[in-house]
């Protein structure tokens, strides 16, 4: 059986929250999150895709919306660096910037007006392809212990940080299992349905690179037959 995929972006980390001084240190530390004001009108149109080639210009607009208040934009480099941004202001509803990602990897892309972060910055850009890591994916639920006969049985394949790659998942065993896929939050949930007493061994794959802890070895199985499923991410 085989399925095809497409992983989704992940969301950027939330804005800074500052906590409460004014609360005695006995007390459990509180976070307040500043009211937004007129940043919350404030919009960025024309963003770059994600995957531009890095030393390339990009360029996108801010939109004021009536919004007052001074503008600041910043990037940040996958070093936690910030790069270059020019800003012109065409008229009192649009400003004009102008950046140049240097390096490869996951930037993001600050605006803030009156010192306060605008709905859905920072913004995140990925610059050039985005190499797979198959040690960062992990695998684990009952699935990969111990299953019965005739019994569905399931376990979640995390690939959140392991970048684009191929996810493939093998199952020999003594007879062929009925498998499927669902995304889930975290990654994937494969769930398989073994039909025959035996060994079953677990095969486990990114960018055809076992990942930690593959192939899972569940009961024995004296004649193997296999089925597989390969999901493109």
């Amino acid at each position: 059986m085989t399925l095809l995929f497409f992983r989704a972006s992940h969301l950027p980390p939330a804005p800074h929250l500052s906590p409460a001084s004014h609360l005695p240190p006995a007390c459990p530390q509180v976070y307040v999150s500043p009211s937004l004001g007129d940043a919350r009108k404030v919009e960025v149109t024309q963003f770059p895709e994600q995957g531009v080639k890095a030393g390339k210009a990009q360029n996108c607009l801010i939109i004021m919306n009536d919004a007052k208040g001074d503008i600041d934009c910043k990037l940040v480099t996958p070093s936690g660096k910030e790069d270059d941004v020019y800003m012109d202001k065409l008229d009192d509803e649009v400003h004009a910037v102008r950046f140049v990602p240097r390096d490869n990897g996951v930037h993001y892309f600050h605006v803030k007006c009156r010192g306060i972060q605008i709905p859905g910055s920072p913004f995140r850009l990925r610059v050039g392809e985005e190499e797979a890591d198959p040690a960062a994916c992990s695998a684990s639920g009952k699935g990969l212990i111990a299953v019965e006969t005739g019994v569905k049985a399931d376990f979640i394949v995390d690939t959140c940080s392991a970048g684009a790659g191929t996810l493939a998942v093998t199952i020999d065993g003594p007879s062929k299992v009925s498998m499927d896929c669902t995304e889930v939050d975290n990654g994937y949930k494969v769930r398989y349905t073994p039909l025959v007493n035996g060994d079953y061994y677990i095969h486990v794959k990114y960018n055809n690179v076992h990942i930690s802890g593959s192939p899972w070895k569940v009961g024995l199985a004296p004649h193997l037959t296999s089925v597989s499923l390969t999901l493109l991410l």
